[in-house]
């Protein structure tokens, strides 16, 4: 029993351990951020076997599924064609190599390829077992090229060597244990160390060969010995910058001392938090700050020379997920200090600088330093304390000197909020604490918060986000807030809020930020423009975009933060749409965007160093713009930054200099002179060039001379570049010429191609040079020759002819045109007499044409005096309006009036057609309706279409050959009765519209033309008659406004749309409402042709009783 007890005591202390253990790795992990790429971003495949940067920068990936290039943007994949000759001779690739000559050695399954750099094809070298010239074996894991220029090749069984020149190889057979098999995930190395010895890596142990006796010494792995390799699959051979071997086996790393011929191992033991990851060793590698990386089956390990321990990397961040990595294949340093690892999970970018911003958003233990670290507000006392407000999670108080934080929130403070939008300091050195729901203060010596005792100020700020808080030179305090911008001036309190009736109000009434110029104007950023208030006249100005083309405009009317620039006398706005420089001066805007250099649009707050450069935090990282260059330089997570995306209101300067940037996962500070831009400059290459020629695309390769020939029929050509400097490439820069069209630099930003259409047969030379993100820019560049084929009968030959049978044709010509000279000279002599007769008939037409007019214009006047006078329409119908539009000088369009016996006649007649015929008509309907209501005596409606039917009938009742004329008026008549307050109205074809309590009604006329109407059927004029109303209005109107073409599809403007409009702007005055009218027919017709005339007559009748 006791026996048991023990048992399991000893277990419960196992468990306990091995839980100890793994908390600590899982403390000791280290969680950096990354870019991946993978089969999703052009790869050939995403798990990666072996990694090349050539001498160019161009990285080389070898996967099982084909050979990739990578530029920076795209992946180039090189892949067998079972028919092409000039592929590769095999898609799965165990290494790549580059030699002295800029050739790329491939190593495949099915042997070893050389691509040319010249024709970009590759030269096979295939195994033939019974040829000493050729290779032994096909499967080619590895190869080197020594100090003699000699390639040496690694296969399962031999190693090769290959003399370029000659293009023979040599074989040397080493041991080779025939039980001993390859496994799935072979690798082999071949070495030549700075002693000039070649060392080679076999399934069955380490072999260093003898070049002058060409024979192998072999280092075995013996289990009784601790100084004999950890086993003999050897995978990696590397020599450090200390000349000291480095072997990878399948079980565990050795370090090789020459002298002794004895190895130290390092094994991966689980019990032991710095030892290796895992055994199994793919590759070794040591970066330039001299650190040793070590690729295993379990991620990557960096080795502490020291103290001989290593730090496992097999956790990354990416796109704020974990990716774990576990066969780690290869490891590289490019240029720029960028380590790339290639892994089962495909190619990591990982960027190991010396973090140049201060981050602060974890302890010791790695908790959150500021409880959820979703910054929203910063202040840095003189005391070095530095002041957080979270986003809900309260106030910090953080000494950088001790590490502690004080946490004040709504359980332990009398602060309501946990929201802390704004920390300030008043020149008293009063603390106010902005929150979501009001306003606080800290007391220093009692550690206490306290808010307002003025009922008013605590209303104003309750439930009302407190944005900003300024004091300005006078000592008043301004407060900006979700709902509106407040002044506190001693106890008393002024609002200002937006009214869209004023436009002397605030754009909006959710305030950003505040500040006050040099002038003492107060800068006010809103969710909708920014506004400008002077204080002292109490005026607002506003600045918006109100057009989304224009020019010399804010980018965006939600503005969030400003920045006086006392260096370059401006101003500067940050918007969600880009950074805006402002002269005060001409009051115009400069934008600056993403396409300028920016990171991103959103700019959250603007600070300036004391060299003049502004800094700013946006949605993709920190962003300095040195204003005098234009040139913006950014900052990202791999420069220790907090998070990409950064906070509106979270930012501070010191007194220092020092700059503080909160984000949602923490808080960044930095003083800015000790943030250096990257001084190498990337090398830029031409990637593509593509022809577009008869509606066939075609890729054309650009060889090692630089030049091109293409035909003289190109449509379009597209050249394709790049900066080969991996740290942004998104943000890298170019600009190109074409020598022969231009010879001015033409800026692409961040775009890294050239389109050229249709260029001439001749010879020019294209240049591109680029920068990396930091604008360094690389002022060589890279160039290219084009050639442009000159046709067959453009070349010299062909202009030869061209002269010879130019010259004939002259010839020829000069005869042809003597013959013709007289024949042209009698033709010409009849012309002139033909162009006389013309010249005398024109004359003729011209007088006779102004007689015409004459008679028209005289025709108008007459028209004009028999038409009633304005000011008898007006004394008749005070309150009414004549909108008259003739189509041509005369109308056929024509209003009348009358009064008799207290009631007045009003009429507007549309004649058949318009102008001449018109006006004829208008005149005899003028005297008709003045005697059948003057002479006749006739007050009724109805009766009057009557008589005027009759009138008009028996005027044009036949013509001399006894043929009826069809010409008719359509009238709309009224008779307004003002003791009775009654309307008569009777129509032909023209209605009458009256508007009644908000309410738009129609009477139709009837359906007959006056003059065409039979006597017989004089019964089917119908009279209505209207019961006036107070406010009552009325519209007599023709068909023109309504069938007017126009819009923008050139269609009628028609009744609907005429009435819809009159019951819009029926309470306007009467005058305006002929204006209205007058303006929306102008508007509506723009520039085509006034189809009819317009007459419309508007009116209210004025009652005697009502």
């Amino acid at each position: 029993m006791k026996i048991k007890k023990h048992i399991l005591f000893f277990l419960q202390v196992g468990v306990i351990l091995s839980i100890g253990n793994y908390s600590n790795v899982y403390a000791q992990k280290q969680n950096i951020n990354i870019d991946l790429f993978t089969i999703e971003n052009g790869m050939s495949q995403t798990s990666i076997l072996c990694l090349l940067q050539d001498s160019k920068g161009f990285i080389w990936l070898g996967t099982q599924d084909g050979l990739n290039k990578f530029d920076g943007y795209s992946f180039k994949v090189y892949k067998n064609e079972p028919h092409d000759t000039t592929t590769i001779s095999n898609n799965y690739i165990h290494c790549i190599f580059e030699d002295s000559q800029g050739n790329i050695w491939v190593g495949t399954n099915f042997g070893l390829n050389k691509l040319d750099v010249n024709t970009n094809t590759f030269i096979h070298y295939i195994a033939d077992y019974s040829d000493p010239d050729k290779l032994k074996e096909n499967p080619i894991y590895s190869i080197y090229e020594d100090s003699k220029g000699l390639i040496w090749i690694k296969s399962i069984n031999f190693l090769t060597r290959l003399n370029p020149k000659t293009g023979k190889f040599r074989h040397y057979d080493h041991y080779n244990d025939v039980f001993n098999f390859t496994s799935v995930d072979t690798k082999f190395s071949v070495i030549e160390d700075k002693e000039g010895n070649i060392w080679v890596g076999t399934k069955d142990g380490l072999n260093y060969f003898d070049q002058k006796l060409e024979i192998f010494k072999r280092y075995k792995h013996d289990d009784l010995i601790n100084t004999s390799i950890s086993n003999d699959r050897i995978k990696v051979i590397f020599e450090d910058s200390n000349n000291n071997l480095w072997i990878g086996t399948e079980e565990g790393l050795n370090k090789f001392n020459k002298k002794t011929g004895q190895f130290k191992r390092f094994y991966s033991n689980s019990f032991n938090l710095t030892s290796l990851s895992n055994n199994s060793i793919n590759d070794i590698f040591q970066d330039n700050n001299g650190t040793l990386w070590i690729a295993t089956n379990d991620g990557v390990n960096k080795f502490n020379e020291k103290d001989e321990t290593f730090s496992v990397f097999n956790e990354f961040n990416f796109e704020n997920k974990t990716i774990y990595i576990t066969n780690a294949t290869s490891i590289i340093q490019d240029r720029t200090g960028i380590i790339w690892i290639g892994a089962l999970q495909g190619l990591i970018k990982l960027e190991q600088k010396d973090k140049e911003f201060n981050l602060y958003n974890n302890t010791k233990n790695n908790e959150p330093l500021f409880s959820n670290n979703y910054i929203s507000s910063i202040f840095y006392d003189n005391d070095g304390i530095m002041w957080v407000g979270t986003w809900g999670t309260g106030l910090h108080l953080f000494d950088r000197r001790t590490n502690n934080v004080i946490r004040y929130n709504s359980t332990n403070s009398n602060i309501a909020n946990d929201f802390i939008h704004k920390i300030f300091k008043d020149k008293k050195g009063k603390i106010w604490i902005g929150t979501q729901n009001g306003i606080y203060f800290y007391d220093k010596s009692t550690h206490q918060f306290s808010t307002f005792t003025n009922e008013i100020f605590l209303n104003t700020f309750r439930t009302n986000r407190i944005y900003d808080i300024i004091q300005d030179k006078d000592d008043i305090y301004w407060i900006g807030c979700r709902n509106g911008l407040h002044k506190i001036e001693g106890e008393s309190i002024k609002s200002y809020y937006y009214n869209p009736k004023d436009s002397n109000t605030i754009s909006s009434n959710l305030i950003y930020q505040i500040l006050q110029d040099k002038n003492g104007f107060l800068w006010i950023a809103t969710e909708n423009g920014l506004n400008r208030l002077d204080t002292k006249t109490n005026t607002i100005k506003r600045y918006l975009k109100t057009d989304y083309l224009c020019k010399n405009c804010i980018s965006s009317n939600e503005v969030l933060c400003i920045y006086e620039d006392f260096v370059h006398s401006c101003m500067w706005f940050g918007t969600v749409n880009g950074l805006n420089k402002f002269d005060i001066k001409t009051e115009s805007f400069v934008v600056y965007t993403e396409k300028n250099g920016l990171p991103n649009n959103i700019i959250y707050s603007i600070l300036q160093d004391n060299s003049g450069n502004l800094w700013m935090s946006t949605n993709r990282g920190i962003s300095k713009f040195n204003s005098s260059l234009e040139e913006f330089s950014n900052f990202g997570v791999s420069n220790g930054l907090q998070n990409y995306e950064f906070n509106n209101g979270a930012y501070y300067k010191s007194s220092q200099g020092e700059m503080f940037f909160g984000g949602i996962s923490g808080i960044n500070s930095f003083y800015p002179d000790s943030i250096s831009r990257k001084k190498l400059v990337p090398n830029i290459v031409i990637t593509g060039f593509e022809l577009l020629s008869d509606k066939v695309s075609k890729n054309l390769y650009v060889g090692k001379d630089n030049t091109i020939e293409i035909p003289y029929r190109n449509n379009l050509i597209t050249i394709e570049f790049a900066a080969l400097d991996f740290t942004l490439p998104e943000k890298n820069n170019f600009a190109y010429k074409l020598e022969g069209v231009e010879d001015d630099w033409i800026s692409l930003g961040n775009r890294r191609y050239a389109t050229f259409s249709s260029l001439p047969p001749g010879k020019y030379t294209f240049r591109v040079k680029g920068s990396n993100s930091d604008y360094i820019w690389n002022e060589e560049g890279a160039s290219l020759r084009i050639i442009v084929t000159t046709p067959i009968w453009r070349q010299t030959l062909a202009y030869i002819f061209y002269g010879v049978f130019s010259i004939l044709m002259v010839f020829w010509i000069i005869q042809y045109r003597t013959r013709t000279l007289r024949k042209s000279n009698q033709e010409l002599k009849e012309k002139e007499q033909i162009a006389k007769q013309i010249a005398k008939q024109k004359e003729e037409l011209i007088i006779k044409n102004k007689s015409i007019t004459d008679s028209i214009i005289y025709a108008k006047r007459i028209q004009e005096a028999l038409m009633p006078s304005m000011n008898l329409f007006n004394r008749l119908l005070p309150n009414s309006f004549i909108l008259y539009k003739p189509k041509d000088i005369v109308s056929g369009d024509f209003y009348w009036i009358n009064e008799r016996n207290d009631k007045t006649f009003i009429a507007i007649v549309d004649c058949t057609g318009h102008g001449v015929p018109g006006a004829f008509m208008s005149i005899i309907g003028f005297e008709l309706l003045r005697n059948i209501t003057d002479d006749q005596g006739i007050e009724s409606a109805d009766q009057i279409l009557k008589d005027l039917n009759r009138g008009v009938a028996t005027t044009f009742g036949k013509d001399t050959n006894n043929i009826r004329l069809k010409d008719g008026m359509d009238i709309a008549m009224c008779v307004i009765d003002k003791k009775n307050a009654i309307l008569e109205y009777a129509g032909a074809f023209r209605p009458i519209y009256y508007i009644r309590e908000n309410k738009i009604e129609e009477i139709k006329g009837d359906r007959f033309s006056v003059g065409l109407l039979n006597e017989s059927v004089d019964g089917q004029i119908n009279k209505t008659v209207i019961n006036l109303r107070k406010d009552d209005i009325f519209y007599l109107f023709s068909d023109g406004y309504a069938d007017q073409f126009g819009g923008s599809e050139a269609k009628k403007f028609k009744y609907r749309r005429f009435r819809h409009m009159l019951l819009t702007i029926h309470k306007l005055p009467l005058d305006q409402q002929r204006i209205y009218l007058e303006k929306s027919f102008d508007e509506w017709r723009g520039d085509l042709e006034q189809v009819d005339d317009i007459l419309i007559v508007g009116f209210k009748p004025e009652l005697e009783i009502i």
